[in-house]
């Protein structure tokens, strides 16, 4: 697909990005006196739909609304559903955990994907994954048989978080943007299991981890300690990511996602092709991440000043 097909969605996305949250309206969010109040600002902004009766509701039909948009004035075939993989491989994992344990699952599941949830529910219940599209069917067949076989979801989630960025990887298309944004993604999920998985045996580590060309730099430095991964993430070509997590854990995954906010930036200046559709459904996802923290902390009475500190960069 020609690059000049996506003109009128780059245009149209455009109008949308004018719509997002800017900094000083996060900062009303802040400073407002209470949930309630957070909430009506974000409902006079347009924020998801009369019906959201709660914030919750909110955020999800702000981001499925985002989605309609989005592909509504998409160009068929435009690789949009790689970036809804992860709420397929967040199904997968809540919907196993939650059948094996006999718990509710109803409230965790994330929408818009790309697997109906009663689908995953039907191919556990029936042990049968064939029915499943391909880029989940095996991740769903080998979960079910390692936490049937372990009773261990920890060991089972890392396995899909795995898998996940692995079939994003398998489906970029040969797509310059895509690639970038996947290898960065993979690069940071490894960086963040080699300081997680530190007093972890070899075996568990090297599963943990994705292969690259540092991931085995990471494994050796994980196996030797805290300050050894902070040496072997700079020694990748981190080193700002390594300064952050010398100072605390909080700070380094600031950064990680920073610098997911500032890769994807450079689709804005972009007039043609598919790529600033794909930035501005990430950049939708991380502005409701940002409501999602600030509307946890009304509804939580968290001081304003601690609410900040975790806030993101935004897209816009």
């Amino acid at each position: 697909m020609k690059d000049t097909e996506y003109t009128y969605a780059v245009a149209y996305i455009k109008t949308l990005e004018n719509k997002m949250l800017t900094q000083n309206e996060i900062e009303g969010l802040l400073l407002s006196e209470n949930l309630q109040t957070a909430m009506k600002i974000l409902k006079d902004k347009g924020y998801g739909n009369p019906e959201s009766s709660s914030s919750d509701e909110m955020l999800k039909a702000e981001l499925e609304k985002a989605w309609t948009e989005a592909k509504n004035v998409c160009p068929e075939g435009a690789p949009l559903d790689i970036l809804l993989y992860k709420n397929d491989f967040h199904n997968l994992k809540t919907i196993l955990k939650a059948l094996i344990s006999g718990v509710d699952y109803e409230s965790l599941l994330l929408q818009p994907c790309l697997v109906s949830p009663s689908d995953i529910v039907q191919a556990i219940q029936n042990v049968s994954f064939d029915d499943l599209a391909e880029f989940i069917r095996e991740p769903a067949r080998n979960a079910y048989k390692l936490i049937t076989e372990t009773n261990d979801g920890q060991l089972t989630e890392i396995y899909l978080d795995k898998e996940y960025l692995i079939a994003m990887r398998d489906h970029t298309q040969k797509n310059e943007f895509l690639i970038g944004w996947v290898d960065l993604n993979i690069s940071i999920a490894n960086m963040k299991t080699a300081v997680r998985a530190v007093g972890k045996s070899k075996d568990f580590i090297s599963n943990a981890l994705i292969e690259t060309e540092n991931s085995q730099r990471l494994c050796e430095a994980s196996l030797t300690g805290k300050q050894a991964v902070i040496d072997a993430i700079s020694a990748s070509g981190y080193p700002q990511a390594a300064e952050q997590l010398s100072d605390s854990f909080s700070a380094f995954e600031k950064w990680c996602d920073n610098k997911k906010t500032e890769y994807i930036k450079r689709a804005k200046l972009k007039s043609f092709g598919f790529e600033p559709i794909l930035a501005f459904l990430i950049g939708k996802e991380y502005e409701l991440q940002t409501v999602r923290i600030i509307l946890g902390g009304k509804q939580n009475n968290i001081p304003v000043e601690i609410v900040r500190e975790r806030l993101r960069d935004l897209y816009v």
